[in-house]
């Protein structure tokens, strides 16, 4: 979902130096800036309100970054549980993702919520079956809307945070997860 994370950002505000897309990635990072259609480069290198960071962080830095940005865009074609966005929206960062990937979609603020279409998976060697996929003209709404209402946005995120905290303990999970074999 990077790419298309990527490619709506640019939609949405352009190279406007007021907004920065922080791109995280393990050790490289595929994600290149298009024109036209046409893939033109890396995206970080062409963009100067676009930072790449392939570099691996310990714990408390990755945290730090967290902290840093005021939303996250986490577009997903099946990440299944959803590690990455479940982190942001546990530190309350209003946070853009494909809600039907995730189990605790209920606790997504509604308007950064990407709606998606199951389709047949476009990678069928690594991902064999079928996939979601994120509606691109919904996460540039999204990123927008978030824009016009961050306080709306923040303030439902931070509630929905002790919410999370509350239903995905380990007490809770382990419990739930033991019952099945009790």
């Amino acid at each position: 979902g990077g790419q298309l994370a990527y490619d709506a950002f640019q939609k949405a505000f352009g190279r406007n130096p007021m907004y920065q897309f922080i791109i995280k990635a393990q050790e490289f990072c595929e994600i290149r800036h298009k024109v036209d259609g046409k893939i033109v480069g890396p995206a970080g290198m062409l963009n100067e309100n676009v930072q790449v960071i392939v570099e691996s962080m310990p714990f408390e830095q990755l945290i730090n970054l967290y902290k840093s940005i005021d939303v996250m865009v986490m577009p997903s074609s099946g990440e299944g549980w959803g590690l990455i966005p479940f982190q942001s929206m546990a530190l309350g960062i209003p946070t853009i993702t494909t809600g039907a990937t995730t189990d605790y979609e209920d606790l997504i603020v509604p308007e950064l919520n990407i709606p998606a279409t199951m389709i047949d998976s476009p990678w069928p060697k690594m991902h064999p079956g079928r996939v979601y996929k994120p509606d691109f003209d919904s996460i540039v709404d999204s990123l927008k809307w978030v824009d016009k209402n961050y306080d709306q946005a923040a303030g439902v995120a931070y509630r929905n945070s002790f919410k999370l905290a509350e239903q995905y303990n380990w007490e809770k999970l382990t419990e739930t997860a033991f019952k099945k074999f009790l």
